[in-house]
Order: structure tokens, then C-alpha cells, then sequence
């Protein structure tokens, strides 16, 4: 083996781990974050969860997870409407709804090109920031149960 051919190997070697991690590092973020929304729904009682806790994991099916994604975002906004109702609770609040569906339609808007970058990057800041509506959606209901 000449060296050019080595170094091909190792540079093939060193691209793998680099897309393995970043995989991980994707997956572990998306199970948290997945985690969240079904405990957010989780603290909601039974009887005023639009959707089951643990329907939240469909969204790691591929394709089917373009649409369940906004089923999911709708199902947890319905959720919190129901029990802040139960609760006697007064809210004219969206519960995460806008920046949620402008996360899950960034995600299908992406595939354009040239729009698809930008669409990208708004879906990026309306993750997390409907991570931390849901978040603390979900505190704000364990804390006054």
C-alpha cells in the first residue's frame, strides 16, 4: 500500500467518526427533546390530553414524521388548552402553537433550494424556542399540581 492510500483510509476513517458523532450528538437532541413534549403532555391530566404521552416517539418515523410533527405540535397546543380550562385557569396564550408550526413546516420548506437555507435556520430558532415554551408549560403544571 502506497501512501497516498493510507492516508485515503484514514481520511475516509476520520470523515465516519466525525459523521457518527455528529449523529449522536442529533439523536441525543432529538430524544430530549422528544422526552420534553411527552412529559409536557404527560402532565396534563388524562382526560384533557389530545394526544397520548407516548405517541409524541412516532415522530422518529421517517417521512411520516413530516406531518406527524405538526399533528404533534397541534395535539400538545389542544392538551394545554384543556387542562388550563380544567384548572379554571384564564389564558388567551397560543401555548407554543406559532413558533411550533413554524418549527414543524420549516422542516418540509427546507427541501427548497436557495429558500430552503433560511427556512432551515428559522426552524432551528423556533426549535428551541418552543423546546422552552413547552419546558416550561410543563414546569409551570408540575409546579401548581
Amino acid at each position: 500500500m502506497s501512501e497516498s492510500e493510507i492516508s485515503e483510509i484514514l481520511a475516509s476513517g476520520v470523515v465516519i467518526v466525525i459523521a457518527l458523532f455528529f449523529l449522536a450528538v442529533g439523536l441525543t437532541i432529538a430524544i430530549l427533546f422528544f422526552l420534553n413534549l411527552s412529559r409536557t403532555l404527560a402532565a396534563c391530566a388524562p382526560e384533557n390530553q389530545a394526544m397520548a404521552p407516548g405517541l409524541v416517539w412516532l415522530n422518529f418515523i421517517p417521512l411520516f414524521n413530516i406531518f406527524w410533527q405538526i399533528w404533534t405540535v397541534i395535539k400538545i397546543k389542544e392538551s394545554l388548552a384543556n387542562e388550563y380550562r380544567s384548572r379554571g385557569w384564564e389564558s388567551n396564550e397560543d401555548f407554543g402553537f406559532t413558533v411550533g408550526m413554524i418549527w414543524a413546516i420549516s422542516g418540509i420548506v427546507s427541501i427548497i433550494p436557495l429558500i430552503g437555507i433560511l427556512a432551515a435556520l428559522a426552524g432551528i430558532v423556533c426549535f428551541i424556542l418552543y423546546w422552552i415554551k413547552t419546558a416550561e408549560y410543563k414546569k409551570k403544571l408540575a409546579r401548581v399540581a
